[in-house]
């Protein structure tokens, strides 16, 4: 919700395409900035509740950023979830939050060689190995929206290559709601 590194766009901007997604009944979560300050970060909370009439959200802060006191800021604002490392490895419960690992984010991958998908595929499947190796619960994809359009063909390409690569392998897709969810009942 709060500006800066960057960021080219205002929430009222997006505010369009928010009703847009809760009309269709899509997850939409706080990619929030505040990663290191109690108060801000309770304030850009509220901001969302505010906006988006969603009372219990995840979150994942602006390039995966964090610090040794993150996780017990976000212990005392509430989250649903974090997903704001990125890491090969199973979802986790860390004090009060469910951890949710990124497995692979698109600009990480295809900064290798921009020209062409063909590295950032061979090592997107040895990811996915490792997953399957390791049993993960779940490999979580970040893949920025911006990116899926022709200007932008090695993204576009990768991620088209990526979700028939899924399919095809008989995987599932599913929603970080569905599946803390799923994961709470199971708890109780």
């Amino acid at each position: 919700m709060d500006q800066g590194l960057g960021l080219s766009y205002r929430p009222d901007q997006a505010k369009q395409i928010i009703d847009y997604l809760l009309h269709k009944d899509q997850d939409i979560h706080l990619h929030g900035m505040n990663f290191n300050n109690l108060k801000k970060l309770t304030q850009e909370k509220e901001n969302f509740i505010n906006f988006t009439g969603i009372n219990n959200p995840g979150i994942r802060f602006h390039y995966l950023r964090k610090d040794n006191w993150t996780n017990s800021i976000l212990d005392q604002v509430g989250f649903k979830f974090d997903s704001s490392e990125m890491a090969i490895k199973s979802s986790y419960t860390l004090g009060k939050i469910h951890k949710i690992p990124i497995s692979i984010m698109d600009s990480g991958i295809l900064s290798m060689d921009a020209s062409s998908p063909k590295a950032a595929i061979e090592y997107t499947k040895k990811l996915i190995s490792k997953a399957e190796s390791a049993q993960l619960d779940y490999f979580v994809i970040n893949f920025h929206d911006l990116y899926f359009s022709k200007i932008f063909k090695s993204y576009y390409d990768w991620y088209c290559w990526l979700i028939d690569y899924l399919f095809g392998h008989g995987l599932e897709f599913t929603t970080f709601n569905t599946e803390i969810n799923i994961k709470c009942q199971r708890n109780y």
